[in-house]
């Protein structure tokens, strides 16, 4: 029996992306392979994992990234591919899949290629046996999902709410990548102290509690914020401070909804204004976990959507390479890690700021923490285990 073949399509963040190529002068006239290994030597999000771990188990797997312009486009001149420029994004991935004949089509963002799309695909594309979806973010309908065969998501909520309107829907958790640690160069950065790695998105169930906790961290902790706070994101350069008003609705810009019952608070907006203040520029890929590295405590707040679960991503990425994670004590986390053991859970901001000075007093511990949790993620949550899972839930279908 031959491999099965699969395709994961997904796609990036634009601002990720755009510092990639910025910091790879030429990167974007070379091959289409010379482009492809870099964006997956990088590391950002899932980059190859998913492929290294499934070959072990008789997939063929190609990782598209549906969005890298440059990439993408040197892919169809190569293989002689027209597309209208105004729709590009879907017309060069739906040439690749066409190209490739997979069995399995796994796609990782709804929201660019959506259920109209993978019902062109399948008609066009009679190889493909399974459609298989992801969501770990809010979604407004679970009808976006109607051509996928089996959705995974990584909250037990989403679970719920997609098995209620009738979609196919296992959780799975996310996972790290050891081969990371052959990647980072571990001494590149001095250490930090207590760092936050992340957006923060304003909008409802996304980040209103995490820009609270953040806002309230500000004032009493000396944490390092790293990423960008609604969707242009406040890193640029400007002349001067725009009004609240104008701040407010610049950061809303392009998104989807709006907070809670419409309006935002003066405390949603006295929150903004702090992070815009002390917010640092993104950090993505290998960057981002030579600082998660390097940094001694690694901050952890979830999307309101997970509803105190556990579930993001940052559990893995922080413990995978050997930062302290301070995270919430979720209803689950004791699934996950073993709390004060592997990690340090808290209750709200004070008794954050509390326990991230103990631990910096009581460096002795802090690294036993750090390392335990290292040590649990590396046997427990890497990609050959959640492989595995995924195995058995395709062989299932497939069959």
């Amino acid at each position: 029996m031959g491999a099965v073949r699969l395709v994961r399509l997904t796609t990036n963040y634009p601002a990720y992306l755009q510092q990639l190529y910025a910091s790879h002068p030429g990167l974007g006239g070379r091959s289409y392979r010379e482009q492809h290994s870099m964006l997956m030597e990088d590391c950002f999000g899932w980059v190859d994992y998913w492929k290294r771990a499934l070959e072990k188990h008789g997939y063929a797997v190609w990782d598209l990234i549906g969005n890298a312009e440059m990439l993408q486009k040197v892919w169809s001149k190569e293989h002689g591919i027209n597309y209208a420029e105004d729709n590009w994004l879907k017309e060069i991935v739906a040439a690749q899949i066409t190209h490739y004949k997979p069995e399995v089509l796994f796609v990782n963002d709804y929201n660019i290629y959506p259920a109209s799309f993978l019902r062109q695909i399948r008609q066009n594309c009679t190889s493909i046996k399974l459609v298989v979806g992801w969501c770990g973010a809010p979604y407004r309908d679970a009808g976006i999902f109607s051509e996928c065969d089996i959705v995974l998501t990584n909250i037990a909520r989403v679970v719920e709410d997609l098995r209620g309107a009738g979609v196919v829907a296992e959780k799975m958790h996310h996972a790290f990548a050891p081969i990371l640690l052959d990647r980072v160069n571990r001494n590149k950065d001095a250490l930090s102290d207590f760092v936050f790695i992340g957006s923060v998105f304003l909008q409802d169930k996304f980040h209103i509690k995490r820009a609270q906790i953040l806002a309230d961290l500000l004032e009493t902790t000396d944490i390092e914020i790293w990423g960008q706070v609604g969707a242009a994101g406040l890193n640029a350069k400007a002349k001067g401070k725009p009004g609240i008003r104008g701040l407010v609705r610049k950061i809303y810009e392009g998104m989807n909804g709006k907070r809670g019952n419409g309006e935002f608070t003066e405390d949603d907006k006295q929150n903004v204004l702090k992070l815009r203040a002390h917010i640092r520029s993104p950090v993505y890929g290998l960057q981002m976990f030579e600082k998660l590295h390097n940094s001694r405590i690694t901050f952890n707040s979830h999307i309101d959507i997970s509803l105190n679960e556990s579930s993001n991503m940052r559990l893995f990425e922080a413990t995978g390479v050997g930062s302290c994670l301070m995270t919430e004590n979720s209803k689950n986390i004791t699934e996950i890690f073993d709390p004060d053991t592997e990690v340090v859970t808290y209750e709200n901001a004070t008794d954050a700021a509390e326990k991230v000075v103990y631990l910096l007093e009581n460096e002795d511990l802090r690294k036993r923490i750090a390392g335990a949790g290292q040590r649990r993620t590396l046997r427990d949550h890497n990609f050959d285990v959640r492989a595995q899972a995924m195995n058995e839930l395709i062989r299932v279908r497939l069959a």
